[in-house]
């Protein structure tokens, strides 16, 4: 939370938050998700979120990029992405344990410059 304090000292538009969930007792991982969506929605800061707590973090996003090996393998509107089975198979404990990795189908993947328009 300090770390997140000291961000918004500045009053960026943006912060990016690398692994805020890592080590953390689950209790304060709620707390930090909530306080992110809660500065998003009220003092309208945006935040990118690199986290490999998929749950947590789709739960507060508007938007998600799956990335496999450096690569975008999903995007799209977080609820979208929250809900679709590869996902929610490999990344959110629902699995069978057959797959290793999310398919790469040319309509999910997304190139440099897709990530580029949808950001502007």
């Amino acid at each position: 939370m300090l770390a997140i304090g000291r961000a918004l000292v500045g009053r960026p538009a943006l912060v990016l938050l690398d692994e805020p969930s890592m080590g953390l007792a689950p209790k304060v991982v709620e707390e930090i998700f909530a306080l992110v969506r809660e500065l998003h929605l009220k003092e309208r800061v945006s935040f990118v979120l690199a986290e490999q707590n998929a749950a947590g973090a789709l739960a507060v996003a508007d938007s998600a990029y799956v990335l496999e090996n450096g690569r975008v393998v999903a995007s799209g509107p977080a609820s979208a992405i929250r809900g679709r089975d590869d996902v929610q198979e490999l990344y959110l404990g629902r699995s069978s344990g057959a797959r290793t990795n999310l398919r790469i189908r040319k309509e999910s993947a997304v190139s440099a410059a897709d990530v580029k328009s949808t950001n502007r």
